[in-house]
């Protein structure tokens, strides 16, 4: 029998800073937990087994329980896990409670079998703690069907970070009846007033967002909060050039917070402060993200491109490049297949359609160089899903190879149906439309190396002809820079097999970053040891940085030595020509391109820009895996330039063509390998 415990009456104040809700399990003055008798659902796990055992890392454990004798302990780490709630019959809105030793995301769902809109509430500390260790979390409501069709209702349990496993004990669950459940309301896109200041306008329905999002804090509080985060991004916030653009109206938006009535409008105007600061490093996370999905999803990606096989069908935007189709997966189609074109999203044109997004959806975030269209092209396929009612397509056809001559209007309605609570497997959008060398992964997904085995893919090219020896490597992620790291191992091997290669292609179209250590080992191949540039951190709140690309120069040859990032190596192979493909690319992957251009053989092809992301970044977090970060660096070139915000331009502005999608090919590798085959033959 667990010995009697106290509850502590902290105040919500403490950990929300707002009033603590009404509770419905309480403690007798020996310290003996009850649920209320009105509770429509209660678990304690006296009698209660995993379904299947071990399932999920869970267990029943007899030590320390809060209520009883039993409790249940978790192991988290990738796995989330999912206890089923009974099916409640009554149409209507509950909130959840538990206790909780340790930390980790928590909260309730419910899906269904058809087109009910789900319900996701995540559960934040109430303020009750008790004296061993015991913490309350509880949802806001959340919407329950119980006569929909196949509803899936759940509790839920998952680490913050997949690549850092936690034990956590649950105990004392608690599922009581707040309201009747009201019809959802329709609403036409995004955002929609009409869906009032607690709910947001996704698939052409209002959701109820409260349990999305913390409590709203005290009036006091809320006032606090925004001085200090003004405060901090006025200190912390790195990019001299974004200082300047971005950061007054960032920092300005964040007086509404005081005026906030809801916790919606309160954490919204919060997290959209942050995006506005329009950095590649600076961003907000937060669970209901990625819990949070369309139900007509579509398993294909999109590229800027050129449309030349279809302008009399609809002629190209003067202000926006064309979206063409590159690659599909096998199912969710649309019928939607290469070199087919996108060329609006509810009348509008795809690339100003998301951009209007920005900054209301907490989706949509943007880089650094506003130049740069990839990355707005990378988030369509999930906002069209989100938030657009029908799109328009033009499309064509590889068999007799022609397109057709009148656009085609698509509903999502008349797409297929899935559940967002569904296991999906989609084609990754790596921007790479064909590969090139064998052991590339059918899917397009490569894995980051963060949380498993990076993919990295090298081998000879399938165009090398007899003698010529030509060399490709596939890969995405930088993140290595320690002593055995694994991308560090692959990438050495890589550039270890090149010494006889007649040239290399380097497909990073998608590039995550990672460190410049890392990257440096490709510079290293082409190129001899030389500073590329200097980081220069914020160190006091008045630094903006050097106002003249003079005064830049004289920073650069002061603080080379101290700040200085030395690329390249003291044995380089620069006769050997290399391409790098580029699409995609930020932080440690614009450091790559950088400093990969103006090497004696290397040549860079690529629609565009590259992000501009030139520092590293800060992170914070709060309760319940809401995060955010602040870029808190800039580098400054040679000419005395600061970088953030300037992509790298390739040597080669290259768009993959309809026409070439349409036969199989892949634009910007042909390009490449023709320069190679001109280089060796100088």
């Amino acid at each position: 029998m667990r010995p009697p415990t106290i509850a502590l009456a902290a105040p919500a104040s403490l950990l929300l800073g707002g009033s603590c809700p009404a509770f419905a399990a309480d403690f007798d003055a020996s310290g003996n937990l009850s649920f209320a008798p009105s509770a429509a659902w209660t678990q304690s796990f006296e009698s209660w087994q995993p379904p299947d055992a071990g399932a999920q890392g869970a267990k029943v454990v007899e030590d320390g329980a809060l209520h009883g004798g039993k409790a249940l302990r978790l192991k988290l780490s990738d796995e989330s896990f999912a206890l089923e709630l009974p099916l409640l019959l009554q149409r209507g809105t509950y909130r959840l409670s538990y206790w909780m030793k340790g930390d980790a995301i928590g909260g309730a769902a419910a899906d269904y079998g058809d087109a009910t809109p789900s319900s996701v509430a995540q559960a934040w500390p109430t303020g009750r703690a008790t004296s061993d260790g015991w913490l309350e979390m509880r949802t806001e409501p959340f919407a329950i069907d119980g006569y929909a069709l196949a509803p899936d209702l759940r509790v839920f349990m998952r680490a913050y970070d997949a690549s850092q496993p936690v034990t956590v004990d649950v105990d004392a669950l608690e599922v009581t009846r707040e309201g009747d459940l009201a019809p959802a309301a329709t609403c036409k896109g995004w955002p929609d007033s009409s869906c009032g200041k607690e709910a947001m306008c996704l698939r052409g329905v209002c959701h109820d967002a409260r349990g999305w999002f913390p409590p709203l804090p005290e009036k006091a509080t809320r006032e606090a909060l925004a001085a200090y985060w003004k405060q901090k991004i006025h200190d912390t916030f790195g990019p001299y050039l974004l200082r300047k653009q971005t950061m007054p109206a960032a920092i300005a938006s964040l007086d509404a917070l005081p005026e906030a009535t809801t916790n919606v409008e309160f954490w919204s105007a919060f997290t959209r402060a942050i995006r506005m600061l329009s950095d590649a490093h600076t961003y907000t996370r937060s669970a209901f993200m990625s819990r949070i999905r369309g139900d007509r999803p579509f398993n294909g990606c999109f590229v800027e491109g050129k449309a030349d096989l279809t302008q009399a069908a609809w002629p190209s935007d003067p202000a926006w490049p064309d979206v063409l189709v590159s690659h599909v997966g096998k199912e969710l189609t649309w019928n939607l297949h290469a070199a087919d074109r996108l060329v609006a999203i509810d009348g509008i044109h795809p690339l100003l359609w998301v951009k209007q997004l920005f900054p209301s959806s907490p989706w949509v975030w943007t880089a650094d160089d506003p130049a740069q269209n990839a990355n707005l092209l990378a988030l369509l396929r999930s906002a069209i899903s989100l938030h657009a009612t029908n799109i328009t397509v033009v499309r064509c056809d590889s068999n007799p190879g022609t397109c057709s001559a009148t656009p085609e209007v698509i509903a999502l309605a008349d797409m297929p149906w899935v559940s967002p609570s569904a296991e999906l497997e989609l084609v990754g959008c790596d921007n790479r439309p064909a590969f090139h060398v064998a052991g590339a992964p059918d899917d397009h997904r490569f894995e980051s190396g963060a949380e498993a085995d990076a993919t990295i893919v090298e081998g000879k090219l399938f165009e090398s002809l007899a003698g010529e020896n030509l060399r490709g490597l596939v890969w995405n992620t930088l993140y290595g820079g320690w002593p055995g790291a694994p991308v560090d191992d692959l990438l050495n091997k890589a550039v270890a097999s090149w010494s006889t290669a007649g040239g290399v292609v380097q497909d990073h179209r998608e590039g995550h970053g990672g460190t410049a250590a890392t990257a440096n080992i490709l510079v290293g191949f082409s190129r001899e040891t030389f500073v590329s540039m200097i980081g220069v951190m914020r160190v006091h709140a008045n630094d903006e940085g050097p106002s003249t690309v003079e005064e830049g120069q004289q920073w650069f040859s002061s603080y080379k030595s101290l700040l200085g990032e030395k690329a390249g190596s003291s044995k380089p192979h620069a006769d050997i020509p290399v391409a790098l493909l580029l699409t995609w690319d930020v932080s440690a992957s614009d450091f790559l391109p950088f400093e990969l251009k103006g090497g004696k053989r290397v040549r860079l092809f690529g629609p565009g820009p590259t992000m501009g992301a030139f520092g590293t970044f800060y992170q914070y977090s709060y309760w319940g895996g809401l995060l955010w970060s602040l870029a808190a660096q800039d580098s400054i070139s040679p000419e005395g330039v600061t970088m953030t915000g300037h992509g790298v331009i390739p040597d080669e502005l290259i768009l993959p063509t309809q026409s070439d999608l349409l036969k199989g090919r892949d634009t910007l590798h042909d390009a490449a390998v023709a320069w190679i085959r001109k280089e060796m033959a100088q």
